[in-house]
């Protein structure tokens, strides 16, 4: 019983890579150019029961040499076209046409004959949507069409391992594995022979049968692959003129060896050409749907340069978990929301730091403008940035942040933070702007997860410390001196009575104001210029280890997290290359954090709370005050006063007691 034959579609597999190098060539090669690209696919026989072998297309199908060993080379062309309208309306018919003649162009010319794979060939026309990343593309792989079709006379599953073994020997030996067609002679009791097809191929009887051989791509039984077509025309009407073949579809196993299994015999019938020597050519793809359309590779997330930075970003984070760290949760830090006070030195150097880590959301907080003494110790900042008067530092830094990660969630706020003695007088304009950056600091302090502390003078420090603590806020401060640094975490109200420190419990004093009376170098910071570096390194490496930690910002001191020790804080001297890790609990008279200087803040009274800001800002003192400080100085004095008198009573009959006495100076400071 004859019908006609059916042929399986030879699918498509345009890779990453494919797309990632088109993309190359039309940006900076072709541009405008719609003239076709030569290129290269290749496919091998079927190796799967449920899926066909496709044409496979790479980054490297651009190099016109490329070839693989056990898969067949399709040379082919690419029609980048530059509006989507245009793909709509391009000769589809004309593009096969033109690949079909090139193959009867070799047929014609024998050309064929010592090269097989010239009897296929393959056209995609595209149009690239760059801002998108998606590429809308359709696949032809043309076969001659005949006037009347070609007949199966016969279908048999399963060969002779004898001819596999044959076969598998001669494509691997004699062609490597590249040759998609030959002669397979022999059989029986008296073996099977390859030859090429070009070594004999005269045309024969209407009645004679060539046996061949074809490396089948097609998973479906009863139905060949695609590129046999072509090959029946050649032997039957283009060249050889033979009218019936017995064609061996070789088939893989998975090992790569021709299955006998798999594979299968076809007896094929072709009618003889009529006088119409017309070649007309079918072959285009069917889409996903079924229907005869274009495809599309939606590629964002690969190609576009901000998925891709955003991805390589990622990217040293995820190979951390691969041997080093396997159970590292990179996404506590990277979805960290954190708010930098300070765009200075340190602030610059926490963000990039930060965005090591994977950090996406950093908002700085900041009141000055870029001077040109900034930008050499500043890592975010340009020559740029000084001129006109400077540009406000955080917004400059912010900018910077987008310009190394396009994908970055940088805010850059201009915000002076109100401080204890910059005294501010009820009820004036000065008074209602200063209470307004209370509420906007207090608001930004509540939008994000970690807070760092980085500014440059003591009492800047204060409102932040008060404000972190009552939003239960992981603060971190970092502090310089001159070759001297602090990194300290503050302690949180979850730690209850273990509660450690903030940046204020080792002192008895309240914080002044320390911009009055300096000198050039003390309005300056006038540190080493590796200190800022260094101090902010291990802030966010703290920071990291912390937010590993189950209890995150409430972990005890020296505690363990997957990253290491979790220390308090970390004192540094770079004179010594030495560093100290220190612990201190809470202190219970600290301006910073005590319960009165919480409770005083917290109050419901709007207006008794701003009544306690004013005074605090006026008269700096009144916070030692408030939580006790001014009492125990009171006591601790009478207690040296009692010493002193009991001194001076038992040496009365000494005659003059040494003492020299100096000022007191109750205004020191961790740093």
């Amino acid at each position: 019983m004859t019908e006609p034959l059916r042929f399986l579609e030879l699918p498509s597999a345009p890779d990453v890579s494919f797309w990632a190098r088109l993309a190359e060539l039309k940006l900076n090669e072709y541009k405008l150019s719609e003239d076709p690209i030569p290129c290269v696919g290749h496919y091998r026989a079927c190796a799967h029961e449920g899926l066909a072998s496709p044409l496979t297309l790479t980054s490297a199908s651009f190099d016109l040499d490329t070839t693989y060993e056990s898969q067949i080379r399709m040379e082919g062309e690419v029609v980048l076209l530059n509006t989507l309208e245009s793909m709509k309306t391009f000769d589809r018919k004309g593009a096969a046409l033109g690949a079909i003649r090139k193959v009867e162009a070799s047929v014609q010319s024998g050309t064929c004959l010592s090269d097989p794979t010239a009897l296929n060939r393959f056209v995609l026309v595209c149009f690239a949507d760059l801002k998108q990343y998606t590429f809308y593309y359709w696949v032809c792989v043309p076969a001659a069409k005949t006037a009347d079709p070609i007949l199966s006379e016969g279908f048999t599953q399963g060969v002779d391992q004898a001819a596999c073994e044959a076969c598998q020997e001669y494509y691997h030996s004699e062609t490597k594995g590249r040759a998609p067609f030959w002669v397979l002679e022999g059989g029986e009791e008296g073996g099977y022979r390859c030859r090429p097809i070009d070594n004999g191929g005269e045309g024969g009887e209407d009645d004679e049968i060539a046996t061949v051989a074809f490396v089948d791509p097609s998973h479906v039984a009863g139905s060949p692959g695609w590129p046999l077509r072509n090959f029946l025309w050649l032997l039957c009407g283009g060249l050889c003129g033979l009218r019936r073949v017995r064609v061996l579809c070789l088939r893989h196993e998975k090992l790569g060896r021709f299955s006998a299994s798999r594979s299968a015999w076809h007896e094929v019938a072709i009618p003889p050409a009529g006088s119409d020597t017309t070649v007309n050519a079918v072959g285009w793809e069917h889409n996903s749907k079924g229907g005869l359309g274009p495809r599309s590779a939606n590629l964002a997330s690969t190609l576009d340069p901000k998925q891709r930075a955003s991805s390589a970003m990622d990217l040293n984070l995820k190979l951390m978990k691969w041997r080093a760290l396997p159970g590292l949760k990179t996404e506590e830090i990277a979805g960290a929301r954190c708010l930098l006070l300070g765009a200075g030195t340190l602030g610059c150097a926490v963000a990039r730091i930060l965005q090591g880590w994977g950090c996406r959301k950093i908002t700085f907080v900041d009141s000055g403008r870029v001077a040109f003494s900034n930008p050499v110790r500043q890592s975010l900042f340009q020559f740029e940035d000084c001129l006109d008067g400077g540009r406000p530092k955080a917004e400059a830094a912010a900018e910077s942040l987008k310009r190394i990660f396009p994908d970055a969630d940088a805010e850059g706020v201009q915000l002076s933070i109100p401080m204890p003695g910059h005294p501010v007088r009820e009820g004036s304009d000065l008074h209602r702007r200063t209470l307004d950056q209370v509420s906007a600091l207090d608001a930004l302090i509540s939008q994000h997860d970690v807070i760092f502390l980085l500014t440059d003078t003591r009492e800047s420090r204060w409102l932040p410390t008060v404000l972190s603590l009552k939003r239960e806020k992981l603060a971190v401060s970092v502090a310089l001196g001159f070759d001297t640094f602090l990194v300290m975490r503050h302690g949180c109200l979850a730690q209850g009575s273990d509660r450690l420190g903030c940046y204020f419990c080792n002192d008895v004093a309240a914080p002044l104001n320390s911009t009055k009376n300096r000198t050039l170098d003390q309005q300056c910071t006038v540190v080493r210029p590796g200190l800022a570096s260094i101090a902010s390194a291990l802030a966010v490496e703290l920071v990291s280890s912390l937010l590993q930690h189950p209890l995150k910002g409430a972990a005890p001191d020296k505690s363990e997290s997957i990253l290491g020790v979790v220390p308090h804080s970390i004192r540094g001297f770079l004179d010594s290359f030495e560093q100290l890790k220190l612990s201190s609990p809470a202190f219970g008279n600290c301006v910073g954090c005590s319960p009165k200087i919480l409770d005083a803040y917290d109050t419901e009274d709007c207006e008794k709370r701003t009544s306690f800001l004013t005074r605090v800002f006026n008269e700096p003192e009144y916070l030692e005050e408030v939580t006790g400080l001014t009492e125990l100085k009171r006591k601790a004095q009478e207690a040296m006063d009692a010493m002193e008198a009991m001194d001076l009573s038992d040496g009365e009959s000494g005659g003059e007691s040494g003492g020299g006495g100096g000022d007191d100076d109750d205004d020191f400071q961790l740093l």
